[in-house]
């Protein structure tokens, strides 16, 4: 499993709150949702990753959905995504140490069988637990797309989670990287 964790970048944070929070905002209008953070992982799977749609989005609106903002699952290249997105209109999030466990621990989540979600999140996890069954070595990526900062305590976190360096789900076992 290779574990990214995307964190503050040497931009402009000016530039991408006027270039990013009016996509989001449309976004959140024309899905009627309730706010920009919902929003956020749809605008990820549109802008930033090429093979992404607003289908593996989805599975982000609230509903027990463990952080999980965004599941891909690719049949053909064998890869499944799991992104976790953290919103901000001023860029100024700031994320527990929790979530990080929590996306690190989202495949096991995900492959649970005893975590009902809302209906969305059930499908895709019905999806993903098939992808893990087929015997199919897929490879697993984690990503945290954080609007905002990435403290001290955060790397704490990421610094424990290296330790791991691999992970099983159902009979397969998978790499663990960060």
């Amino acid at each position: 499993m290779k574990v990214r964790v995307i964190t503050k970048m040497d931009i402009d944070v000016n530039m991408l709150i006027n270039e990013v929070k009016p996509d989001v905002e449309v976004i959140s209008h024309e899905k009627n949702l309730n706010d920009n953070p919902t929003a956020f992982p749809f605008w990820i799977a549109r802008i930033l990753f090429e093979d992404m749609d607003d289908d593996d989005a989805e599975i982000g609106e609230k509903g027990r959905e463990h952080g999980i903002d965004i599941l891909q699952i690719d049949e053909d290249k064998k890869e499944i995504t799991i992104c976790q997105a953290k919103w901000s209109d001023s860029f100024t999030h700031k994320i527990a140490g929790e979530d990080i466990s929590r996306l690190v621990t989202s495949p096991e989540y995900l492959y649970g069988e005893e975590v009902i979600g809302n209906r969305e999140f059930n499908n895709r996890k019905k999806d993903f637990r098939n992808a893990i069954l087929s015997g199919e070595k897929y490879k697993i990526n984690l990503i945290l797309i954080v609007a905002g900062d990435f403290s001290g305590d955060q790397q704490k976190e990421i610094d424990v989670q290296k330790q791991k360096d691999s992970i099983k789900i159902g009979n397969n076992q998978f790499d663990l990287t960060f």
